[in-house]
């Protein structure tokens, strides 16, 4: 996983990673700790469309399908900074269109470096997600143990929990 904003570096990076035998990179457009909002990476760019479509098609540019480049994110804001089902997915969709191989949704908002996993995760955006995307999802929230993953996966329909 690679916290990254410059898609050149980004590139690079992933078919560094490729050379060296791995099979894919995830962007990393989920941590909302301190030290990404001071680099403003991670979810900290998360408003940035533009920027994280970037990253992803130069990294697409750079290595064949056959590497998976993959992004994980948070539920997106809308209106008044709520939590919005319609902008993730929107975000979503532009970066499947931009060439990620499959989305990880860490199914809450960013919050605070202090405050980031406040209350469940909204599994119903996963769900949204799942219906919108033609590349996997990846389902991340709500599981403590080994019964939550089949529940999460039954109740979302993601390829992976």
């Amino acid at each position: 996983q690679f916290a990254a904003t410059d898609p050149d570096v980004f590139a690079s990076a992933c078919a560094e990673a490729r050379a060296m035998g791995a099979d894919g990179a995830d962007l990393n457009i989920g941590c909302p700790q301190r030290r990404a909002r001071e680099g403003v990476y991670g979810s900290w760019m998360q408003e940035d469309w533009n920027l994280c479509a970037a990253l992803i098609a130069a990294a697409r540019a750079r290595c064949p399908d056959e590497f998976a480049i993959t992004a994980k994110i948070r539920v997106q804001y809308g209106a008044c900074d709520q939590p919005s089902t319609e902008n993730t997915v929107a975000f979503a969709k532009r970066l499947e269109a931009a060439g990620a191989s499959l989305i990880a949704l860490h199914a809450r908002v960013r919050g605070s470096p202090e405050r980031r996993r406040d209350g469940a995760a909204d599994l119903t955006v996963v769900c949204a997600l799942k219906a919108a995307l033609r590349i996997p999802v990846l389902s991340n929230g709500n599981v403590r143990c080994r019964g939550d993953v089949a529940a999460n996966l039954a109740f979302t329909g993601a390829e992976i929990g």
